[in-house]
């Protein structure tokens, strides 16, 4: 079941989706974005998911840091 999902987290797929939520083209996922994705998720999930995705702690999850979160998540249903 979820070896089809390890084919659709590839490089491409992933940039296409990170390029969806990066609704301002900046390179990064804010909360703001995050909002407008989830809708009505609450600030202070959004706030926590964002904590873990984001490595460097500057607030905001690159391409790099969005990449290694769902690789790990893959994973983790895999194995």
């Amino acid at each position: 079941v979820f070896a089809n999902t390890r084919m659709l987290i590839n490089e491409n797929n992933l940039k296409l989706a990170f390029d969806k939520i990066d609704s301002n083209g900046d390179g990064f996922i804010d909360l703001l974005e995050m909002k407008n994705i989830l809708g009505n998720a609450k600030e202070d999930y959004l706030n926590a998911l964002i904590e873990v995705i984001d490595e460097n702690n500057d607030g905001k999850i690159s391409f790099e840091e969005f990449k290694h979160y769902m690789n790990e998540i893959v994973k983790i249903k895999i194995d």
